[in-house]
C-alpha cells in the first residue's frame, strides 16, 4: 500500500510524456529560425539613384533582398554577404540606379543559406533628378566693383538653407581659365587676378537635404555685373597748347589730382583753349568730374562730344564752379569728349591749369 501513491503518480507522468521536440508539430513546417534583420536602416538620397546602409553582425546571414517599390512597380535586387566566409565589414552598402525621380518604399529582408528569412525592415526615400533641378535658381550678386589695383570684388545676398556654394568661371589676368568655389557662408568674393571685359560665369549648387549622395546645380549663367568707370583714365589727349613741356595734356588724364607737376596747363593766350579725350571705343557717359587748380577756376566752359563728327554741347558752365567739379548729364554715346573754354574774357581765366578730368560710362562686364 505504501508504493500505491508512487505508482499512481509514475503513472499519470508516463501516460503525458511525449517526444522532446514534439511541440514542433504545432509550428509551421516543424519551426522557424529567424537571421537578424538589417539593422540602423539609413537611406541617402540622390540623382536618380538611392543609396541604402544598415548594418548586419549574424554570421550565418549570406545574402539580403532589397524590395523596392513605386507607383506599384515592385522590383529587387539581391545582395551577398560574407561570401567568402570572412566577415570584413558589418556595415552593408547599396546603390539602387536608375530610378524615376519619385518617392520609393523599401523593404529589406536577411537570409541564410538554408532559406530562413529575417523580419523584413521597411523605409521610404526620395529619388531627385532633372525636374528638382530645373527649378533650382542661382543666389542672386548684390554688387560687383571692380578696379585695375584690386581686381573684382562681389557682395551677394544670403544663401538659401538647400544651397551648399556658387562655382564662378572667369578668366585671370594671364588668359588662363579659373574655377572659383564660393563657399555657402560667403557673402563677399575677392577676386584679384580677374582679367576685366572677360565674362564671369555663375552657378549655384545645391542637396535636397543635408544627407544627399550628388550636388545638383542651376543652369551656368552670365554674371550681369555693371559699374561706372573713368573712361578718360590714361586715354590720348590732343590740346590746344601748353605752357611748356612738362605740363602737357595728357597730365589731365594720369589720375593724380594733387601734384602741381601733374597738371595742364595752357600757354595763357586769350584764345580758345580746348583738350580732347579719345577713348578709342564708343561708350555711354553721362557724368563727369574734373579738379581745378585752386583761384583758378575758368568762368565759363563747355564739355562737349562728339556726335556724328560734330561737337555737341552736353555740359555748359556758365558761372564758376568749385574746386572740384561734378555733374551728371543726360547720356549720350560717343568715342570722344573735348573740354572747351572760350576766349578768356580776365587774366585769371587765362591762367587755366587743370589737374584731372574724368569721364564716366556704365559698363557691363
Amino acid at each position: 500500500m505504501k508504493w500505491y501513491p508512487v505508482v499512481v503518480v509514475l503513472c499519470i507522468t508516463l501516460a503525458h510524456c511525449t517526444r522532446y521536440d514534439d511541440y514542433k508539430k504545432y509550428m509551421p513546417d516543424g519551426g522557424y529560425i529567424y537571421p537578424q534583420k538589417a539593422d540602423s536602416l539609413k537611406t541617402f538620397p540622390g540623382k536618380n539613384r538611392i543609396l541604402l546602409e544598415w548594418v548586419i553582425v549574424d554570421p550565418k546571414v549570406t545574402a539580403c533582398k532589397v524590395i523596392y517599390e513605386q507607383s506599384g512597380i515592385r522590383q529587387d535586387t539581391v545582395v551577398s554577404i560574407n561570401a567568402d566566409g570572412k566577415y570584413e565589414s558589418d556595415t552593408i552598402r547599396v546603390t539602387i540606379f536608375g530610378l524615376e525621380e519619385a518617392t520609393y518604399a523599401f523593404k529589406i529582408i536577411s537570409y541564410d543559406d538554408f532559406g530562413n528569412a529575417s523580419i523584413p525592415v521597411e523605409t521610404t526615400e526620395s529619388a531627385y533628378g532633372s525636374i528638382y533641378e530645373d527649378f533650382l535658381v542661382n543666389r542672386v550678386l548684390r554688387s560687383a566693383e571692380f578696379d585695375d589695383d584690386n581686381g573684382l570684388q562681389l557682395q551677394w545676398y544670403a544663401a538659401s538653407d538647400t544651397e551648399i556654394g556658387v562655382l564662378l568661371d572667369y578668366t585671370d589676368i594671364h588668359g588662363e581659365k579659373q574655377t572659383l568655389k564660393v563657399e555657402k557662408s560667403e557673402t563677399a568674393t575677392h577676386i584679384p587676378d580677374f582679367k576685366f571685359g572677360e565674362p564671369l560665369y555663375g552657378s549655384t549648387m545645391y542637396k535636397p537635404v543635408p544627407s544627399a549622395i550628388d550636388t545638383f546645380s542651376a543652369n551656368q549663367q552670365r554674371v550681369n555685373m555693371q559699374q561706372m568707370f573713368n573712361i578718360a583714365l590714361n586715354k590720348p589727349v590732343t590740346h590746344s597748347s601748353a605752357l611748356n613741356e612738362t605740363v602737357p595734356g595728357q597730365n589731365a588724364v594720369d589720375g593724380n589730382k594733387t601734384e602741381n607737376w601733374s597738371r595742364w596747363i595752357c600757354d595763357g593766350n586769350f584764345e580758345d583753349q580746348w583738350i580732347v579725350i579719345n577713348f578709342e571705343a564708343f561708350y555711354t557717359i553721362s557724368a563727369t568730374q574734373i579738379w581745378f587748380f585752386p583761384a583758378y577756376e575758368p568762368s565759363v566752359f563747355r564739355l562737349q562730344a562728339d556726335i556724328e563728327g560734330e561737337w555737341v554741347n552736353v555740359v555748359s558752365v556758365n558761372n564758376r564752379p568749385s574746386t572740384i567739379f561734378y555733374i551728371e548729364f543726360e547720356s549720350v554715346i560717343t568715342d570722344r569728349v573735348r573740354l572747351f573754354f572760350p576766349a578768356p574774357m580776365s587774366t585769371q581765366d587765362r591762367l587755366l591749369r587743370l589737374f584731372e578730368i574724368e569721364v564716366y560710362a556704365v559698363i557691363n562686364f
